[in-house]
């Protein structure tokens, strides 16, 4: 009976391995299995070489089975990882957008700005023109009243 309980403990450990084993595991369950058939009691006659050989070859498909899903799943994580950094420079572009977007308002701005200055600029040239013609004007006015007056003949003296 020692025989025979080794082998269900072993089942059990085998099971336990199954469900535990996490998917980066690289311990392959063929050789798990191998070894708990081999402390098991195949001379009770519990398998058959036949068995014992379709057993292992199942057990091969199944672990080349996990192989590949352990080689799919890194290409997912891989190709998550890409997803994500996508997502990542999407956000950055748009962040980027708006601050070129702002800083569009804000040219926008300061070329009303600038037109509003340039048109201030303009008035402040004309209105020194004028003032300048004003003062040229008043000084030569001034000049002909203020100045040498012309001599009045009042009559003829015999």
């Amino acid at each position: 009976m020692s025989g025979q309980s080794a082998f269900w403990r072993n089942c059990a450990t085998l099971l336990l391995l199954l469900f535990v084993t996490p998917w980066c595991a690289s311990v392959p369950i063929q050789g798990v299995v191998q070894e708990a058939l081999r402390n098991g009691p195949l001379h009770q006659g519990h398998f058959s070489g036949f068995a014992f050989e379709l057993v292992l070859s199942r057990l091969s498909m199944i672990d080349q089975s996990i192989m590949q899903l352990r080689h799919d799943v890194r290409s997912l994580q891989e190709r998550d990882q890409l997803a994500d950094n996508i997502t990542r420079l999407e956000q950055r572009l748009d962040t980027v957008e708006a601050r070129l977007l702002e800083t569009n308002a804000l040219g926008v701005q300061i070329g009303d700005q600038q037109t509003r200055i340039n048109s201030l600029s303009a008035d402040l040239l004309s209105i020194s023109n004028r003032q300048s013609q004003l003062e040229t004007t008043i000084a030569s006015f001034g000049q002909r009243h203020h100045g040498r007056r012309p001599h009045h003949h009042h009559g003829h003296r015999g």
